[in-house]
């Protein structure tokens, strides 16, 4: 700190700091100052850098990152466990190679899969399915045989014309049907019926096509 002598009021030399150049200065030739605690705000300027830095190129990491299946995300078309239908059924692979001909088949399946998930539990089927794909014509003819172990059934109509049902497996007629199939269409048998079911068509000859759970 530069000083100098100056005489004070009683005549008296006395040391005092020599007042400083104005302007910038070095930290060596500058006097320390103190904000006063109700300072009004400062403009601050010059260059300023963000808290946060980007980072390019590549960064080694060493030592272990804890991951959880809860932060990943899901691959394309899934889903989690809460948003798909569970149906309690085994399915096997049938030995008749007619299983996979056509849409329909998997059509049915698919909606008897969906139509599972939701009966009783006592209904649910535990067994491979059976196929079977009798032709019935306008002669009431057995369309499913009966089963004391059947859970649940379903049955494609796979003619042109509708498909008369009597679930009470009696003589089908066109007087005597408890179920209209239209063509093209499936029924789902839930209830847990396990007696016969007898079916007729009101013209000509039609193949269907039935899935039956035990």
């Amino acid at each position: 700190m530069a000083t100098m002598t100056v005489r004070n009021a009683a005549g008296l030399d006395e040391t005092v700091e020599k007042p400083l150049a104005p302007g910038q200065a070095t930290m060596a030739g500058s006097r320390p100052v103190v904000i006063a605690s109700n300072q009004s705000a400062i403009p601050v300027s010059g260059s300023f850098w963000q808290a946060i830095q980007p980072v390019t190129g590549t960064v080694a990491i060493s030592g272990t990152i804890p991951v959880s299946a809860a932060s990943m995300p899901l691959a394309a078309g899934a889903a989690t466990s809460a948003m798909q239908s569970v149906a309690n059924i085994a399915l096997g692979a049938p030995a008749d190679a007619a299983w996979t001909k056509g849409n329909g088949s998997v059509v049915a399946l698919l909606k008897s899969l969906a139509t599972a998930a939701n009966i009783e539990p006592s209904l649910r089927a535990s067994n491979p399915p059976s196929w079977t794909a009798p032709i019935v014509s306008t002669t009431s003819a057995t369309v499913l045989a009966a089963n004391l172990k059947r859970k649940s059934a379903v049955i494609r109509n796979h003619g042109d014309m509708p498909l008369l049902l009597d679930l009470s497996g009696g003589t089908a007629s066109a007087q005597r049907f408890q179920v209209c199939v239209p063509s093209r269409t499936t029924y789902e048998l839930s209830n847990g019926y396990t007696g016969p079911i007898t079916g007729i068509f009101e013209s000509g000859i039609g193949a269907v096509e039935i899935v039956e759970f035990s």
